[in-house]
């Protein structure tokens, strides 16, 4: 069950669209898909050694109430940074999400 009075933190989730420049040429862009109040639940850096050596990615654990249509194609931006979603867990029955997203490089 999500708690309104942990939900203390703003988001924006976006979703990619392409439209046409003045050129007519396809152009990719992030509209905001919406915007809510979520619950940090986490703040991690993950280490992992990759094929060039050490890596770290910040990532970050949100709960928000339940959203229809969000995928781990949207990102979401949490004070003025953007993070992808990596994935999406329903909390109960359409009561909330708990969103993993890892910062953008």
């Amino acid at each position: 069950m999500i708690d309104p009075a942990k939900l203390n933190r703003s988001i924006i989730i976006e979703r990619e669209t392409t439209t046409l420049d003045r050129h007519r040429r396809p152009l990719k862009a992030w509209t905001k898909l919406a915007s809510r109040r979520a619950e940090l639940v986490t703040l991690s850096t993950e280490e992992f050694i990759a094929a060039y050596g050490e890596n770290a990615k910040r990532t970050l654990v949100f709960r928000i109430r339940f959203l229809r249509d969000l995928t781990t194609k949207d990102r979401l931006t949490y004070e003025g940074a953007a993070f992808n979603i990596v994935d999406i867990q329903e909390l109960g029955f359409r009561e909330g999400l708990e969103i993993r997203a890892e910062a953008v490089e």
